[in-house]
């Protein structure tokens, strides 16, 4: 049993030293000449590619690769995909320049809008303001002309009213006076007949 965990801690001792050798390593990434990439841990056989190396301790796993635009090469520009990367690299900084720019055309818009607009209600609140007291006059005119009405409705009703009192009475009257007359006639005709 003591040979048993002997040889297994031996095996795990080993295999950490060995993996610990294979991360500890740097990792190289190079493109052949048919475009194709490839990864190993020593350097290509032809030193005229692209070859890009990635320390693998500060690498983390999941994570991508970071994107470098420039290696050595690159500054010098001798390869056709370091002028690809160049010119892929200037599409993209002038691609941010661009939505740079149209934002803070929108945003000037935007802020061209908003204050027009608080002008507008600047102006609105300043013609109310004027326009109160003409509204305060229409509207007191409007009173008076309501009640100038309902004056004119009342005394109408009254004059109305006193018209047909006064209709009445000279009615009463002419009917008062047409019985004298019909009672006097009557009357004068007794009278001449009795004599």
């Amino acid at each position: 049993m003591f040979l048993y965990k002997l040889f297994f801690r031996l095996i795990l001792v080993s295999s950490f030293f060995f993996m610990n050798s294979l991360y500890s390593e740097s990792l190289y990434k190079w493109i052949d000449e048919d475009g194709q990439t490839h990864y190993s841990q020593k350097p290509p056989s032809k030193p005229k590619q692209q070859t890009s190396k990635i320390n693998l301790k500060s690498y983390k796993a999941g994570k991508k690769e970071p994107k470098t635009f420039y290696s050595e090469h690159c500054e010098n520009g001798e390869t056709e995909l370091c002028k690809k990367a160049s010119k892929a690299w200037n599409k993209k900084v002038e691609r941010k320049f661009e939505l740079e720019v149209k934002r803070d055309r929108a945003r000037a818009f935007l802020e061209r809008v908003a204050r027009q607009e608080e002008r507008e209600d600047e102006q609105k609140r300043l013609r109310e303001i004027q326009e109160r007291p003409a509204r305060a006059a229409a509207e007191q005119k409007r009173l008076q002309n309501e009640q100038l009405i309902s004056d004119c409705r009342k005394d109408r009703d009254t004059y109305c009213d006193k018209g047909a009192d006064h209709i009445r009475e000279k009615h009463k009257e002419r009917e008062i006076d047409r019985e004298i007359t019909n009672i006097r006639n009557n009357s004068a005709l007794r009278y001449n007949n009795i004599w």
